[in-house]
């Protein structure tokens, strides 16, 4: 990023507290967001769709998923799981509503909120992948949030016809080690 060590730790006191403030600032704006697509948007798609548009975002910075969070101290690991556990909780309800209101399949709402979360993480997580596959950021949200909206358990009976992907750019390349 450009700054030094010392400039670094005028802000942290450590990599514990380095690593908690991601971790803080991640979940806080996952929380934040939620919210906002909640109050800005009408019914459950319309409210995930957004969600997941606007922490997707390009332009935005990236969330920090919470890979190494045993490594917090309990009350920091306490804090932060706090944060994250309300937005799974508000997404499964956001879920439930949508389901009470015949927008979406009933189903465990909890391991879906989770799913989603975890779809969230794992875009960035991909960017090589997606690269390599010729694939935009963009696409990628779209299909997301497409999955979510249309998937292929909204109807099973539905021919599935997704487009070729090349995978050669993911085989091993030869060469000379030396």
């Amino acid at each position: 990023l450009g700054f030094s060590r010392a400039s670094l730790y005028y802000y942290v006191e450590d990599r514990e507290d380095l690593m908690f403030q991601v971790y803080l600032r991640s979940s806080e704006i996952m929380a934040r967001r939620l919210e906002e697509a909640a109050r800005l948007s009408k019914g459950t798609l319309q409210v995930l769709g957004n969600f997941i548009s606007s922490i997707l975002d390009p332009a935005e910075p990236e969330l920090a998923a919470l890979s190494e969070i045993g490594l917090l101290d309990q009350a920091a690991r306490e804090t932060v799981l706090g944060i994250f556990e309300a937005v799974v909780a508000r997404l499964a309800s956001l879920l439930e509503a949508g389901a009470k209101g015949g927008q979406i399949r009933r189903c465990d709402f909890e391991i879906v909120a989770r799913t989603i979360i975890s779809i969230i993480h794992s875009i960035p997580l991909n960017s090589a992948l997606a690269e390599a596959l010729r694939v935009s950021r963009r696409e990628i949200i779209v299909a997301a949030n497409d999955i979510l909206a249309d998937g292929w358990g909204a109807e099973r009976e539905r021919e599935v016809n997704p487009p070729p992907v090349d995978f050669a750019p993911l085989l091993a390349q030869g060469g000379g080690l030396f």
